[in-house]
């Protein structure tokens, strides 16, 4: 029974938005192993985690956003600009800039159009922030249950890529073999 409410719970990734998507991003990040920062402040960042990655503690700061529209505002960037540079004042280090958003999400998630511009992109690479879809990170929860992540790679793409991270990264699937 309770099976069966944590994997209807965590389906709320394709649909949701606002607080909602973003507890639900939290959690997801939790059961893949990271530590969630949720925010002491409303307004002032989406939250933040760390993930040791190669013995070394990596930090990143979220922006997480779901939208009925087809693709995510440019302002989803300077947002995360913001975040980035408040955590940098507060912190005294830089951390990774990571976005997770859910868009057309009154949309089957089979029908949704890619929702990152070209200019959104270019954006994101040249502050290297990453990016990834929600129902990518719900495929990766579904994958660390069933025992098929790798879970060092998962994060090494979040943290080593910019701009959008594919699926067949986050799932460490290895294209043209």
């Amino acid at each position: 029974r309770e099976e069966q409410e944590k994997n209807r719970r965590v389906l709320g990734l394709l649909f949701e938005s606002g607080e909602a998507l973003e507890s639900l991003v939290f959690e997801a990040m939790e059961e893949l192993g990271a530590s969630v920062e949720v925010p002491t402040e409303s307004g002032q960042e989406d939250g933040a985690i760390v993930v040791k990655l190669a013995g070394e503690n990596r930090r990143a700061v979220l922006e997480v956003g779901g939208t009925r529209g087809e693709g995510h505002s440019e302002n989803r960037i300077r947002q995360l600009l913001a975040w980035v540079n408040r955590s940098l004042e507060l912190n005294g280090f830089k951390s990774k800039g990571v976005f997770v958003g859910n868009s057309s999400n009154a949309l089957d998630p089979s029908s949704r159009p890619f929702p990152f511009s070209d200019s959104w992109v270019r954006s994101a690479k040249a502050w290297d922030f990453s990016a990834l879809r929600s129902e990518d990170l719900l495929a990766a929860v579904l994958a660390h249950r069933r025992n098929e992540l790798d879970l060092g790679a998962f994060w090494r793409s979040i943290f080593n890529e910019s701009g959008p991270v594919s699926r067949e990264k986050l799932l460490g699937i290895e294209l043209g073999q």
